[in-house]
């Protein structure tokens, strides 16, 4: 029996967009966890790959999404325990960050008491710029979700342009 493994995200986004183009027969991992990841009609065999950006810190290669990782989950989790507290007004809660960063403790409670002392303040527009590598924007809504806060964006001021344009390369294994 061929053993099944999950389908990781971007391979479900490819996938759908195969899909899209009229590919009918797509079998994932046709050789198990090896190259390629999808074979498209039986004669096309396509390795789904995500593009890594980098930032040079003290000379040393940085991903860029390992500081996003480290400061997104935690955010996005604060944001959502505030729950379905009932409230007249949101407040779209929008982060922007650059490097260097130090994500901590401090930072999160920093971050915690803007969001408990804007309670008070659904209905107005307020920036806290916590330091020169952090910005939080809290923006009131015009729709009522029954919760004081919604995640609404966030920025990587290191990470590159707006995508305007995708493509997809396919390796053909022959």
């Amino acid at each position: 029996m061929k053993h099944r493994t999950k389908i990781k995200h971007g391979e479900q986004v490819a996938i759908e967009y195969f899909q899209s183009n009229g590919y009918y027969n797509i079998v994932h991992e046709p050789d198990g966890q090896v190259p390629p990841d999808l074979l498209l009609n039986g004669s096309v065999a396509v390795e789904v790959r995500r593009l890594n950006q980098f930032k040079e810190v003290d000379g040393m290669a940085q991903p860029l999404e390992e500081l996003e990782y480290r400061l997104m989950t935690p955010l996005r989790k604060m944001v959502k325990s505030y729950g379905m507290q009932c409230s007249e007004v949101t407040s779209f809660v929008s982060f922007d960050f650059r490097r260097p960063l130090i994500v901590n403790k401090s930072l999160m409670k920093v971050i915690k008491d803007i969001l408990d002392g804007h309670l008070k303040n659904l209905n107005e527009t307020i920036t806290h710029n916590i330091n020169d590598n952090f910005e939080i924007r809290l923006t009131p809504s015009t729709k009522k979700y029954n919760k004081p806060f919604v995640f609404a964006s966030y920025s990587d001021d290191d990470g590159g342009a707006w995508l305007l344009k995708t493509s997809l390369t396919a390796c053909v294994w022959l």
